[in-house]
C-alpha cells in the first residue's frame, strides 16, 4: 500500500502527517478477508450493516487506509486496537489513537486516508475523473 509521509511546518511549528491509498478492484469479501486481522469490532458491525457492495467496499478501502497510515506513527500498533468511528457530525475519528487526526476519501477504486497531529487538521478528498 502506498504511503506518503508528510511535514509541514508553520514558523515554530512543525507536523508531521501520512497519507495511505489503497487501490483495488477487489470486492468487499475480498477485502473483508484480506483486512479481517485489521478490522474492529464495531467495524465489522458498520460493515455488516451495510446493504450495497460499492458503500461496503468504499467503507473498508478508507478504514484499510487510515490504519496503515497510523500505523506508520505508532510502530506496534495492533490494528484492531484503533477503530476509526464518526463523531455526531459524521466526522471520522480514530478511538485508540487519539493524538490524531484522521481524513478519509474514496471512489469506487481508491481508498485514502491522511493522518495528522491533532494540532493539525486536515481534509483530504479524492475524485475519479
Amino acid at each position: 500500500m502506498p504511503i506518503f509521509k508528510i511535514k509541514a511546518e508553520n514558523g515554530e511549528n512543525c507536523f508531521s502527517g501520512v497519507v495511505s491509498f489503497i487501490i483495488t478492484e477487489k470486492s468487499s469479501e475480498q477485502l473483508m478477508a484480506f483486512s479481517k486481522n485489521m478490522i474492529s469490532d464495531y467495524e465489522r458491525r458498520v460493515f455488516s450493516s451495510f446493504d450495497n457492495e460499492k458503500r461496503k467496499k468504499s467503507y473498508l478501502m478508507g478504514r484499510i487506509s487510515a490504519k496503515s497510515a497510523v500505523g506508520e506513527f505508532e510502530n506496534e500498533l495492533d490494528p484492531k486496537s484503533v477503530s476509526i468511528e464518526n463523531d455526531v457530525f459524521g466526522k471520522p475519528l480514530i478511538v485508540g489513537a487519539d493524538k490524531y487526526n484522521v481524513s478519509i476519501s474514496h471512489t469506487e477504486s481508491l481508498g485514502a486516508a491522511a493522518v495528522f497531529d491533532l494540532r493539525f487538521p486536515v481534509c483530504l478528498g479524492v475524485e475519479k475523473f
